[in-house]
């Protein structure tokens, strides 16, 4: 629980206490209350949950419904009136309750929910979201609905292979989908993704860490063993919000071909800033196609590319390691990529068409894009 506060990327910008002369107008009471309830709560809500509602302290498992109360007046604040304080206190009371039986017996579950060792996806439904994991491993998938899974529970591969899951939603509102476990191989011949949601146009949240799911993995003599998320949101058109920041927490060493090619591409909805450290801790020399195609046509990503988004990475230039990898980003303004601490143009001066081809067409925005030699542009 440690990070909490970066799950899904429920913060506000504005500090706590910008409006603490304002005393909520609740009686919702002290009880306490577990972050995933609350959690459960802004999801299943479009106008909490789009505006990044939950601004509470880090830190804690628990909080008071006092708590809750303020983060009421904060939100209507911050979304301009769209919902009022009575009306965001009225529904959070009826999702998380009052009774303090319910809330005992609810307290390890809904605290278990929320951490950085597990995936979130949330879903909108009526609608079915496919996946496929391809590793091995044991993983526990949970819907989050009764019924809802094409069987709830654990998923044993004792070899690196694939299995192709589903929810079911048969219902309008929004879902919480949730993956836990851990992988123990991979496939190093392959090119296939660790996990992917492909074109689910239901799929319209992340949060968590696939990171944690499958990491980096080594093996007895230190040798690293490298997922790869190419293709893993492809295609989902819906997918909107901020990215979280510890998405990819626990990668780490030298890239692999293809490893983040395309993991992004399509995801038009997307509309936060991408986070410092999204890939994790990458290192040594790049990767055939390692980030191509990663956020392309991402039109409503905004804010700087972070400095060192792709690690520490040096040594001879890939076929396609960059191609198109911010393509059409056109809301993305600051100054151009780095590694390290060098921009990405001045570690391959010499980089072609054949390894970087396009990489920030259409990003007319970032800084020093009309100098950059004709091939990154």
């Amino acid at each position: 629980m440690k990070n909490m506060k970066y799950i899904l990327g429920l913060m506000i910008a504005m500090p706590f206490c910008a409006w603490a002369e304002e005393e909520p107008k609740t009686n919702i009471g002290k009880m306490e209350v577990p972050f995933g309830q609350i959690y459960d709560a802004v999801t299943s809500f479009p106008d909490l949950y789009e505006t990044n509602f939950v601004k509470l302290l880090a830190d804690k498992t628990t909080y008071t419904l006092g708590d809750v109360a303020q983060a009421c007046v904060n939100f209507t604040k911050y979304s301009s009136g769209r919902v009022t304080v009575e009306t965001c206190q009225k529904f959070m009371r009826e999702i998380i309750g009052t009774d303090s039986e319910k809330q005992s017996s609810n307290m390890e579950n809904a605290v278990a929910k929320i951490d950085d060792n597990a995936f979130y996806a949330i879903v909108e439904g009526p609608t079915t979201i496919k996946f496929t994991i391809n590793a091995q491993g044991e993983f526990e998938v949970d819907c989050g609905v009764v019924g809802a899974q094409d069987g709830k529970g654990t998923i044993t591969h004792e070899t690196v292979m694939q299995s192709d899951g589903a929810c079911h939603y048969e219902n309008a509102g929004k879902y919480t989908m949730k993956i836990s476990g851990r992988a123990t191989g991979y496939d190093d011949g392959e090119s296939d993704p660790v996990i992917s949601f492909e074109k689910n146009s239901g799929l319209v949240g992340i949060g968590g860490s696939l990171g944690a799911v499958f990491p980096t993995l080594y093996d007895k003599e230190g040798k690293e063993h490298q997922p790869r998320f190419l293709n893993t949101f492809y295609g989902c058109e819906n997918l909107g919000g901020n990215i979280p920041e510890n998405l990819f927490k626990g990668i780490k060493g030298t890239p692999v071909t293809r490893m983040f090619a395309a993991t992004f591409s399509g995801c038009k909805k997307l509309d936060g800033e991408i986070p410092l450290g999204l890939f994790g801790e990458l290192s040594g020399a790049p990767a055939e196609e390692m980030f191509a195609f990663t956020f392309n046509g991402c039109k409503n990503l905004k804010g700087e590319i972070p400095s060192g988004l792709f690690g520490e990475l040096s040594g001879e230039p890939a076929q396609g390691m960059f191609s198109y990898t911010f393509k059409d980003c056109t809301n993305l303004s600051g100054p151009l990529a780095q590694s390290g601490e060098q921009f990405l143009h001045e570690i391959w001066p010499d980089a072609s068409m054949a390894h970087i081809d396009g990489m920030y067409i259409g990003c007319t925005k970032l800084e020093g894009w009309s100098d950059i030699p004709g091939a990154w542009r």
